[in-house]
């Protein structure tokens, strides 16, 4: 079976309430940078150990001189990071950046940026009709009784 958590902000994370200890199927999460990592946080508990497929941006790893990035990265993020650091050496040494090249960086950071753009879309909840608006989690463990 495959299912799709919940990402959640994480003062909807962290800041809504929780029922501890509850071991169970999980249905949202919150992911947080740590120094050479990242913390996964999973409502519910998973009861047993169940198999995840993990897609995100992660952090570049450590390169040496003869190492050939193309083999790692896209091409395309290569090109960036070379604009990248020519703009840190002309910033460095006091040289000024040319203006063609100012652009094509600019060019490329929006298309590194474009990747995963946020969702911004609306949602309703509609309680009294067959579209699905409350979860599984809610149902059976609130009674029916929220706090907002």
């Amino acid at each position: 079976m495959r299912f799709s958590l919940q990402d959640q902000t994480r003062s909807g994370y962290f800041a809504t309430y929780r029922i501890d200890n509850v071991q169970s199927l999980p249905y949202e999460y919150r992911i947080e940078r740590q120094f050479n990592g990242a913390n996964l946080y999973l409502y519910f508990v998973p009861s047993q150990v169940f198999q995840m497929k993990l897609w995100g941006k992660f952090g570049l790893s450590e390169v040496t001189l003869d190492q050939d990035m193309a083999l790692t990265y896209d091409l395309y993020y290569i090109e960036y990071l070379r604009y990248l650091l020519a703009e840190y050496i002309c910033s460095d040494w006091g040289a000024t950046f040319p203006d063609e090249s100012k652009m094509k960086l600019k060019e490329l950071e929006k298309k590194c940026m474009d990747v995963s753009p946020p969702d911004l879309s609306v949602r309703t909840q509609n309680y009294f009709g067959s579209s699905p608006g409350l979860d599984w989690a809610v149902i059976n463990l609130s009674n029916g009784y929220l706090p907002y």
